[in-house]
């Protein structure tokens, strides 16, 4: 790529308007990758600035909502204010990551007028509440006739494997900047593909440092992260949240959540000291073809066994058609 090739001054020029070598938007994702010690200051600037085009300075609060500094979690609080929806949406989704109990108040100001706004806001609230364990701005459950049916006769069956360890090693850079405030243990990560498309679970290592299952009978948690290869870009990015909310019997509510806020999958999970049996459903969007996971988590080898993982991989009949994109993005990482 061009960017590559292009000095540090080079890509400086380019965000400060000096030079039209490469799109701004291409010369800050370069700086970020570099580590410049120049980008957190540029980022923060284009993203205070009402000068620069309200895609650009989207593209810098998602760069921003890669490190969990206190400067990059002020300049995005001050960012959900603004009056660009795209500018408001991906600011709160980098809150989400990376933002405290402080970016909730900021976020629970906030009455959008756009639904995507709307969804963005309210999953970054959920998500923060989630990370920090406050049992606060909980999820609702779908309602039941909106989760899909698996066709047994169509499906295929997913076969998640374990993660070699080097495979880990060779994203763990990613990792941790897709997942800032959530670092992820090396255990128990496991491998599926459905047709081309190629997918990693990951697990919290809070989680992992837990003695018991315990702590889930008394707080919400972010439980496990899935993470998706792009074909395009060839690495992974954030694909969908496993969130958990108890219940007063001791089980648990389990939400898959797009980190763009929509819910793809709902369950319900027996929770034991050290072992947890779920199952998950399709909630009724376009987004994801139907499935039956009935799942086991053993928590003293952390280990996560598929017991039925059927797939049905195109959408059903009945099931919602996504409207046509007014335009192509790229996933966010």
């Amino acid at each position: 790529m061009i960017t590559t090739r292009l000095t540090e001054s080079e890509l400086v020029a380019v965000l400060e308007k000096r030079s039209e070598a490469v799109p701004a938007s291409e010369a800050l994702k370069e700086l970020n990758r570099r580590r410049s010690g120049k980008a957190t200051k540029i980022m923060m600037g284009i993203l205070g600035d009402t000068r620069y085009s309200a895609d650009l300075r989207a593209s810098a609060a998602v760069e921003l909502g890669k490190s969990p500094g206190v400067s990059q979690r002020r300049a995005l609080a001050a960012a959900v204010g603004s009056r660009e929806p795209v500018v408001v949406r991906r600011a709160a989704d980098a809150l989400g990551r990376i933002g405290g109990e402080d970016a909730i108040e900021a976020l629970a100001r906030l009455r959008p007028h756009r639904a995507e706004v709307r969804r963005s806001v309210a999953f970054a609230r959920a998500l923060i509440s989630c990370r920090l364990g406050l049992n606060r701005y909980r999820l609702k459950p779908p309602a039941e006739d909106t989760l899909l049916k698996v066709r047994p006769n169509d499906a295929v069956k997913l076969r998640p494997r374990p993660v070699p360890a080097a495979e880990l090693d060779d994203i763990a850079e990613n990792l941790n900047r897709m997942l800032p405030a959530i670092p992820v243990s090396a255990e128990g990560a496991l491998r599926f593909s459905c047709g081309e498309n190629r997918f990693l679970i990951v697990f919290p290592l809070q989680l992992h440092r837990w003695r018991t299952l315990a702590p889930l009978t008394r707080r919400n948690a972010v439980v496990a992260v899935v993470l998706k290869r792009s074909q395009v870009l060839g690495g992974y990015y954030i694909y969908e949240y496993v969130l958990t909310d108890p219940v007063r019997d001791g089980g648990l509510k389990v939400y898959g959540v797009r980190p763009s806020g929509v819910m793809t999958h709902y369950g319900e999970a027996d929770l034991k000291d050290s072992r947890t049996d779920a199952w998950l459903q399709t909630v009724d969007t376009p987004y994801t073809p139907p499935v039956d996971l009935q799942l086991s988590y053993e928590h003293p080898s952390r280990k996560l066994t598929f017991d039925v993982a059927l797939l049905n991989p195109q959408p059903v009949a009945y099931q919602k058609r996504a409207k046509a994109p007014k335009r192509l993005m790229m996933p966010i990482g």
